[in-house]
């Protein structure tokens, strides 16, 4: 199995904790978050991992350099001349593999204990599976009865943009992402290459010809965005029991 861990951010929330280190290496639990999800990813039976990196990216190769890469094969697209944004960060990193396997894709400052390895194989069949969640937030993504990607809900201007054809938006479903998602290798290869752009203006641009699913998480999943400080402390408590 193939993943990529999304590690090119500024890490801008976190500050001052950024201010000499990159998001990935602030420590929760007394371990760098990117070596949490590397044991994560390992742990689940990933074999290959791609980690990109942008601000300081030269601590994070050290690091893997040092932990000889946790004993699996784990590839860096560097990106500190370009920062790529998510969507050709995903493209550059995704192409690495050289397969045809699906690809799960995993920001760095996200922690949970959501089965991946699950997830991984129930792409299936699909072009891409969104994990989704029922909270709070200011941006949501839209989907129709079938859980088919249908749009992009901005709260504070209250409209949807790039809506599904033949649906006005009480007939949508609307979640919050998860920053954890699977692509088929077809649909990774079909990404624009050597640009940046953001990975969901590619998704609404392919969801009338392509299968881009919605999968929602149970109620009791433990999540958390570690993107900042005050958040530390309950990405800890999810480390510790997942």
């Amino acid at each position: 199995m193939n993943a990529v861990i999304l590690a090119a951010g500024l890490g801008t929330r976190l500050r001052p904790l950024t201010d000499d280190k990159p998001k990935a290496m602030v420590e929760i639990d007394g371990a760098p978050m990117l070596q949490h999800q590397i044991l994560k990813m390992r742990n689940a039976g990933f074999k290959r991992i791609v980690v990109n990196v942008h601000y300081m990216g030269e601590q994070i190769i050290d690091f893997l350099k040092a932990n000889n890469n946790f004993g699996i094969d784990i590839m860096v697209s560097d990106e500190r001349n370009l920062l790529l944004n998510t969507g050709g960060g995903i493209a550059r990193a995704a192409m690495m593999f050289g397969d045809d396997k699906p690809v799960l894709v995993h920001n760095v400052d996200i922690f949970s204990n959501v089965d991946v390895a699950h997830y991984y194989n129930e792409c299936a069949g699909c072009d891409a599976l969104l994990l989704l969640q029922e909270r709070e937030t200011s941006r949501r993504l839209c989907f129709t009865n079938d859980m088919r990607l249908a749009g992009w809900y901005n709260v504070n201007e209250g409209e949807v943009t790039a809506s599904y054809t033949g649906y006005d938006i009480e007939d949508l479903k609307m979640y919050a992402f998860s920053g954890i998602h699977v692509l088929s290798a077809g649909f990774a290869k079909a990404m624009p290459q050597n640009e940046a752009f953001p990975l969901f203006s590619f998704y609404l641009s392919q969801k009338n010809d392509r299968f881009i699913k919605g999968v929602v998480l149970p109620d009791d999943t433990r999540w958390v965005d570690a993107g900042t400080p005050q958040s530390l402390v309950e990405a800890a408590e999810i480390v510790r029991i997942a």
